[in-house]
């Protein structure tokens, strides 16, 4: 038998050995063997591998293994690029290509480690302020109509608003300026203007006429005529009211102060004697009275505040002036030295033996505020003592009283007349009627010491420094 190998003899019989080996290692083909032939190997149309990955549903033909159809590689990943390799099969690499995350709202999606990222956010601006622009990731932008406050180009709309999708103009803006004078217009591309006109207008001034329109101005004419031909009212023109006409007595004025003065329509002017404060026009008189018609002068007194036009010294700093307020007023001092004075003549000082009164008096200042802080009134003639308190010359005047008893604790004054530089005044007092100011003084910013007299001359000297000022004692050369 061809099936069998290395037959023996045993027995007297041969006997067949071992089978052969009838694989040809081809899975096409089916081997078998023929006693006759031996080993055959017959077609089949079995599955195989052909070795080659990128194929599929291998089948044999004609004792050869056949490839199948191609293996499909596609992941459905278009951020994969698909490929098959013969030895290891379908292979898968990443790319950065294009690609659509699915999210409507995003754009310019790109591959990145094989998913597919989201671009940027997708621009739904309409450019419709009467829209409320949004996006929907499924369906992509989305518009819905507002009722916001908008602006439809219009100069001449306000308050405009939304509607439907669109800015619907509201009511026309007032362009109205109050203004007569101008004609009032409206410009849609740049709203409320005024055109002038002329015409007749009215100036809100009762005192013109015929006001008229200028230049976009309402200009008042011709001031009305007021005279109402009375001389007893005085006319005049309000503004508010127009022409008015007020009763006066300034027709009637006689220049009297001592008088009231009216006016009569039938009679013409009235006038009455009253008893009013006057001035005589000597302020060294205190309290001047109208009386029948005249000012009488009151009585002779420091004024509130230094004369003004004094006759004063020709060198600075020759005069001076001391007070000095002891522990007990029996010897307080006065002393004053106008020197170098101003030319006096003996007639200037009046005749103070007889008829001229005089007085010393002393202002400080507090604040810039005169302050009349002391008065020394001296008798017009009289006795001090057994003598005259008074002695004149062709060239002088002196008083003395030593007690200082009537001259308010004046005890000497000595009025000197001369040329420029010449003329002295000098003042000596002592005692408790000098009545002392209270020492020191405050000299804000000077004192003042004046001699005057009833017949309105004076004398003075401004000290604005002193070489001592206590509480005791008050020392200064003059300033002026």
């Amino acid at each position: 038998s061809a099936c069998t190998l290395a037959d023996t003899c045993s027995g007297g019989v041969c006997v067949g050995g071992p089978a052969p080996n009838c694989n040809d290692s081809n899975l096409c083909t089916d081997d078998s063997c023929n006693v006759a032939t031996g080993c055959v190997s017959t077609d089949n149309s079995v599955g195989c591998e052909d070795g080659n990955a990128c194929t599929v549903a291998d089948q044999c033909s004609a004792g050869a293994c056949v490839s199948g159809a191609a293996r499909d590689c596609n992941d459905s990943n278009v951020c994969t690029d698909d490929s098959c390799e013969p030895a290891s099969g379908c292979a898968y690499a990443d790319n950065t290509g294009s690609c659509d995350d699915d999210d409507a709202c995003s754009t310019g999606d790109t591959c990145l480690a094989g998913v597919c990222l989201g671009g940027p956010a997708r621009d739904c601006d309409d450019g419709n302020g009467c829209t409320d622009d949004s996006c929907d990731p499924g369906t992509g932008c989305a518009y819905s109509n507002n009722s916001s406050a908008c602006n439809d180009g219009n100069a001449c709309t306000t308050a405009d608003t939304c509607s439907a999708g669109a800015c619907a103009g509201g009511a026309p803006p007032d362009c109205d300026d109050g203004n007569v004078c101008t004609d009032d217009r409206c410009d849609l591309g740049g709203g409320c203007f005024s055109v002038n006109v002329a015409g007749a207008c009215d100036d809100g001034n009762a005192c013109t006429t015929g006001d008229s329109c200028s230049a976009g101005t309402c200009v008042g004419g011709l001031p009305p005529d007021c005279d109402d031909g009375e001389l007893c009212t005085d006319d005049s023109c309000d503004p508010a009211s127009g022409c008015s006409f007020a009763d006066n007595s300034v027709a009637c004025d006689d220049g009297n102060a001592c008088t009231d003065d009216s006016c009569d329509s039938a009679s013409g002017c009235v006038t009455s004697n009253n008893t009013a404060s006057c001035s005589d026009g000597d302020p060294a008189t205190l309290g001047d009275q109208c009386s029948a018609g005249v000012c009488v002068s009151g009585d002779f007194g420091c004024p509130v505040e230094p004369l003004f036009g004094c006759l004063e010294p020709t060198l600075f700093g020759k005069s001076s002036f001391k007070l000095k307020d002891d522990s007990s007023d029996t010897r307080d001092k006065l002393g004053w030295n106008w020197k170098s004075g101003a030319a006096t003549t003996t007639s200037d000082f009046g005749d103070p033996s007889s008829t001229t009164g005089m007085r010393v008096c002393t202002w400080d200042s507090v604040g810039g505020v005169p302050v009349n802080v002391m008065d020394q009134e001296l008798p017009v003639g009289g006795l001090c003592g057994n003598r005259a308190c008074w002695k004149g010359n062709a060239r002088m005047f002196v008083f003395k009283d030593k007690g200082g008893l009537l001259a308010d604790g004046l005890s000497l004054v000595k009025l000197k007349a001369g040329a420029d530089g010449k003329a002295s005044v000098k003042v000596k007092g002592l005692g408790s009627l000098l009545g002392m100011v209270s020492l020191p003084l405050s000299m804000e910013p000077a004192l003042t010491v004046q001699l005057i007299n009833d017949e309105g001359a004076c004398w003075s000297n401004t000290f604005s420094g002193a070489k001592k000022n206590t509480n005791r004692q008050f020392k200064a050369k003059s300033s002026n």
